[in-house]
């Protein structure tokens, strides 16, 4: 009984040692920590982005700060790409191989490679060269930084297991924003209210344009009725920077309870602009049963696209997590058994004392 009762002790040790402790895995990264600086028009003052004032004809001149804050020696490429609007808002990098048609193709950056060694830092000029014949007001680019290559080194610090590199990119830009002179112009378009939706949510896409010359940070609401003009939804909604000559669907998402199979309308209201800008109107859109079976798998297009907790949880939970319960539960199970052989034993000792008190 006594082995039994030191097994038991040794595998519950072993078992809480394992689910608090368990054996790490590291990614080493091994590249150079280089950091992209803009700096203002004294060369000195360390700026968050380029805000350049041009005229058509003109070049304006600027410089950018790079240096190498690690412990080797890299290489980085520099080039410059267009800024586009986020699907929700907000500036994004084009990449390096699409196509430049807006202020990243005026930027000439007075080299595409640098090298540097631990610690070394380098100014680096640009030219913006601003064409005659281009629209008023603001216009977007960045410049970017990528490491010419960068490896990462995962292993296992246990002992010579599986041991692999990976090759990645990973891009540091500093957005380059030029203002021109002219009429300012705030236009918002609204070209298209279209319906849709994945993984059980239904979503309306906002097609909308910023015709105008200036950055827009527009917000709303979108008041759906049903057929019979009863309110169904009611969101209210806010974009992040949306750039000149640019156009996205903005997703709104169906809350609280799905649509059903049929017509609807949509009290749409907007606002932009620093002169407060509205925008006002009726759009019609309509569902297909068709489109519900496809967004909902089959199930019941009056479900909500929202997920119950307890998927959200089983969906969101780390595996490590799932680990850790587990060899809790083995834990819990195991001093369970100890504690029955510990009863168990001592049952025996208070039956044999008896038996020998009753033979006395």
């Amino acid at each position: 009984m006594k082995n039994v009762k030191q097994y038991l002790t040794a595998l519950m040790i072993g078992l809480i040692l394992t689910a608090v402790f368990p054996s790490p895995t590291v990614a080493q990264v091994n590249t150079s920590g280089f950091s992209l600086q803009a700096l203002d028009v004294d060369g000195q003052t360390v700026v968050p982005y380029f805000e350049l004032d041009g005229d058509f004809g003109s070049q304006i001149e600027g410089q950018v700060y790079i240096v190498n804050r690690g412990n080797e020696t890299g290489t980085v490429d520099l080039y410059a790409v267009d800024a586009d609007t986020g699907g929700t808002g907000g500036t994004v990098l084009k990449m390096r191989n699409d196509a430049k048609t807006g202020a990243g193709n005026w930027i000439e950056i007075e080299r595409d490679q640098l090298t540097l060694g631990p610690g070394e830092g380098k100014f680096v000029s640009f030219v913006v060269h601003v064409p005659n014949s281009v629209r008023a007001g603001t216009h977007l680019g960045d410049i970017v930084m990528e490491p010419a290559s960068e490896v990462v080194d995962v292993q296992n610090e246990a002992g010579n297991e599986i041991s692999f590199k990976v090759d990645i990119q990973t891009r540091t830009a500093v957005a380059v924003q030029i203002n021109l002179p002219g009429t300012a112009v705030e236009q918002l378009d609204v070209l298209n209210l279209a319906f849709g939706g994945h993984d059980s949510q239904q979503i309306l896409y906002l097609n909308l344009r910023n015709s105008g010359t200036e950055l827009l940070r527009p917000s709303g609401s979108l008041v759906i009725l049903d057929e019979a003009g009863e309110r169904v939804q009611n969101s209210r909604f806010r974009i992040d920077t949306f750039l000149p000559d640019t156009e996205i669907e903005y997703p709104i998402y169906i809350e609280s309870e799905a649509l059903i199979a049929g017509n609807y309308t949509a009290d749409l209201s907007l606002r932009y602009g620093e002169t407060g800008q509205t925008y006002t109107n009726q759009l019609d859109f309509s569902i297909s049963e068709a489109s519900n079976v496809q967004i909902f798998e089959g199930r019941d297009a009056l479900e909500s696209p929202i997920p119950n907790q307890a998927d959200a949880i089983t969906q969101e939970r780390p595996m490590w997590q799932w680990l850790m319960f587990g060899g809790l539960a083995v834990i819990l199970m195991g001093l369970a058994g100890y504690l029955g052989v510990s009863l168990f034993d001592l049952e025996k000792i208070r039956q044999s004392r008896k038996n020998q008190v009753l033979s006395n």
